[in-house]
């Protein structure tokens, strides 16, 4: 073992114990508190947390799902005070529609009222958005439209956040565009809707399939899942896994061996209410195309 994997391990230890839960951590100021958001507190403190100590100028930062911002505003509240001298042409790449559809249930009926917010008109948030982070506006390259039209021109990623593989052809963009710009030995992944009841399947299988490429490192609990990128993924296995190139029983098979791995009752109910609705919107397709 070098001495660069002893201070890599030293610091994914550190980042297992979650230092950002510690009582000396409470960013704060510019009302980055008060911004809706479906994040959880922790997953604040960890975004802030990561960049502040984490990031080292290797490479971008990228907030895949940026909705009203509020994960941008801890990403770049973490980056505003951090001291490295190496992040000059660092940025934050923030990636959304920053569109709200009205057949969005929950965010039109639960997360508008929740935040006494209006329907926006047509439905755009990016007033919202650029509203909330203008503070931080030098951290940040904002992209707006569909992940799917977007090819990033920077080389390499060092802090990725997935909260934006909605479908098929976004969880094919991630794999085919994001994925490839993470750094051996140095990225970290974290996977947003990995513990969530009401997420797709796409995090869970995702991350069996690309097993032996990454480490899992720590979660939040609910929602965060932190992965540590340890060594390149062959270009072969990547394009094995297109969304279609899976059969839906091997999407089964991953989506059930994932579950044998979390061990608190509520993380197992996550993971058991996708497959549940993943087997469900088979059922539902077979019904559909007879």
């Amino acid at each position: 073992m070098t001495g660069r994997d002893i201070v890599r391990d030293d610091f994914l230890l550190r980042i297992k114990s979650k230092p950002w839960l510690s009582i000396n951590y409470h960013p704060e100021g510019n009302s980055i508190w008060h911004i809706p958001t479906m994040i959880s507190k922790e997953e604040k403190l960890m975004l802030s947390w990561l960049t502040e100590f984490f990031v080292t100028g290797k490479g971008q930062i990228v907030d895949l799902g940026s909705f009203l911002g509020g994960s941008t505003v801890f990403l770049a509240h973490g980056l505003s005070n951090n001291k490295s001298k190496a992040l000059n042409d660092i940025f934050i790449h923030c990636y959304d529609t920053f569109q709200i559809v009205l057949e969005d249930k929950h965010v039109v009926n639960y997360f508008l009222p929740k935040f006494e917010l209006d329907y926006p008109l047509g439905g755009d948030i990016y007033p919202l958005f650029k509203k909330h982070t203008n503070t931080f506006l030098e951290y940040l390259k904002v992209c707006k439209g569909k992940i799917e039209n977007y090819y990033p021109n920077y080389d390499k990623i060092e802090l990725l956040f997935v909260d934006v593989m909605k479908s098929p052809s976004s969880y094919n963009h991630v794999i085919s565009h994001f994925i490839p710009k993470l750094i051996p030995g140095k990225s970290i992944m974290i996977q947003q809707d990995y513990l969530c009841h009401t997420s797709g399947p796409w995090h869970v299988i995702l991350m069996e399939l690309l097993d032996d490429y990454f480490e899992l490192i720590t979660d939040t609990s609910i929602n965060s899942v932190l992965y540590f990128y340890t060594r390149e993924i062959p270009q072969e296995l990547l394009e094995s896994c297109i969304w279609e190139k899976i059969s839906k029983d091997k999407k089964i098979e991953l989506l059930e061996r994932a579950k044998e791995k979390w061990f608190l009752v509520h993380q197992k109910e996550m993971i058991e209410n996708q497959i549940s609705n993943f087997k469900k919107s088979l059922h539902l397709l077979k019904y559909d195309l007879n």
